[in-house]
């Protein structure tokens, strides 16, 4: 009987003790604007819902960060005809799938994948494209501005896809537009290093395919606990080290080509002598 009252009273500590780490969690939760982590770890299927209650903008007002185009400005354009079906969609920064190590080099936490701001809203077509690699949002020369992301596009064939099925207009029709983070009367905060992140993995799948030598700009400056930052950073110095290689092997070669003329040109005036 005593043991048992003596377990009782353990977990009655127990419980006390976690009720008071976890108030003080939450006092000390992030409130930092930019790019720390706070939601809760216990994952949670995010939708355009999750827009509406943050930004007070109905679903069907809710625009392509890229495009601008709406499921109420399709309706608007032709009212007479059916309602057409939403074309813009939640697009996951980071995906739903990424493993632990992904997550942990980007400091994430399991409930991150479904935090608002590993999310922004695009057009069906440009979600796909950005899932594939194909596109990035790369940094503008307007780092403190609404639009300091604009649509970069790495392979040529997606200029023709349409931003979503049946539209008229194509990815490629927007290529270098701005990112508009504006919802309604605020401005959407996604986190820059997944974004950063994205640009990162597309140019090491594309650079040396398409001969690219220049790793986009990176405007994050967030603290995080995680390896991306140092892993881009040391891969953008091997980068440079390998563009100057290049560079003097090149000006070895033209040296090597323009004394060879210059041989030939010898040769040919002691023959003419």
């Amino acid at each position: 009987m005593k043991k048992n009252n003596l377990l009782i009273n353990v977990l009655k500590m127990q419980e006390k003790t976690m009720s008071a780490v976890l108030e003080v969690l939450v006092e000390i939760g992030d409130k930092d604007c930019y790019d720390r982590c706070s939601e809760s770890s216990k994952p949670r299927e995010l939708t355009k819902a999750a827009y509406e209650r943050t930004y007070s903008v109905p679903v069907p007002d809710l625009r392509c960060m890229i495009t601008g185009i709406s499921q109420a400005s399709l309706t608007a354009a032709a009212p007479s005809s059916p309602t057409p079906k939403n074309p813009v969609t939640l697009s996951h920064l980071l995906a739903r799938n990424a493993d632990a190590k992904e997550r942990l080099s980007l400091g994430y936490k399991k409930g991150d994948i479904e935090n608002i701001r590993n999310t922004i809203l695009l057009c069906k077509g440009i979600e796909e494209a950005f899932n594939h690699k194909f596109v990035s949002f790369v940094p503008t020369d307007k780092p403190f501005s609404n639009n300091r992301y604009k649509l970069h596009i790495w392979v040529d064939a997606v200029k023709s896809d349409p931003i979503y099925e049946g539209a008229a207009l194509t990815i490629g029709s927007f290529e270098g537009a701005p990112l508009d983070l504006t919802v309604g009367a605020s401005l959407h905060n996604p986190f820059k290093r997944t974004l950063s992140y994205q640009a990162f993995r597309a140019f090491k799948t594309w650079g040396k395919r398409f001969g690219l030598t220049e790793l986009p700009e990176d405007s994050d400056t967030s603290d995080y606990q995680g390896t991306y930052k140092q892993r881009r950073a040391s891969y953008a110095k091997q980068l440079a080290k390998d563009a100057a290689a290049d560079a003097e092997e090149n000006e070895d070669e033209d040296d090597t080509l323009a004394l060879a003329d210059g041989a030939e040109e010898f040769e040919s005036s002691d023959e003419e002598a």
